[in-house]
């Protein structure tokens, strides 16, 4: 059993009960489908990749692997919580982009968008740098749970809120690796 911080209340998971939801499969299905979406709107001009740390790792490296024109890769961490995994506390950069992206494309990376807040400081952080367009592309949007004003502009799966872990999600820092995305169920 594992235990995460959420707000104000303690969730307990049972690591024996998470519920497959996106199989490798789906999801290898998808990040092609992203990448096909993406080749045919940039077409052969060059496009520099922003890869959210450090969630979006592992979907970020299958998501170029799909991209024939020329990219580059840079990764951004952002702090969006607060104390004991609470959402909502103060959003801020821990580890900026060190690539020059003034006229540049620019893709947006990250496994999902749940709030927005997060995404909507990241993209206006990077909006700073002058790049000739941002785009944002996430795996999994639960739009029902957007509270900035932010929309990804390619995303793979519509979801429903829920806890998930695996394909860089976690739980406490664990289950990143897992090649599917499980829904965990608080006991």
């Amino acid at each position: 059993m594992v235990t995460a911080m959420r707000g104000m209340t303690d969730l307990a998971f049972d690591l024996n009960s998470m519920e497959p939801l996106y199989s490798e499969k789906s999801i290898r299905a998808a990040v092609s489908e992203l990448g096909s979406r993406i080749e045919a709107d940039f077409g052969d001009r060059e496009l520099v990749i922003i890869a959210m740390l450090d969630s979006a790792l592992f979907f970020a490296a299958d998501l170029v692997r799909t991209l024939k024109s020329h990219v580059s890769i840079d990764f951004l961490k952002i702090s969006g919580y607060g104390s004991e995994g609470e959402t909502g506390g103060e959003i801020r950069v821990l580890k900026d982009i060190s690539a020059d992206i003034k006229n540049k494309n620019v893709l947006l990376v990250d496994v999902l968008a749940e709030s927005g807040l997060t995404l909507d400081f990241a993209a206006k952080h990077l909006c700073g740098m002058n790049p000739s367009c941002i785009k944002i592309c996430v795996l999994l949007d639960c739009a029902e749970m957007r509270l900035a004003d932010v929309s990804p502009d390619y995303a793979g799966i519509v979801c429903n809120a829920a806890s998930f872990a695996g394909y860089g999600l976690d739980i406490d820092g664990r289950f990143r690796n897992m090649p599917c995305i499980c829904r965990l169920s608080e006991i």
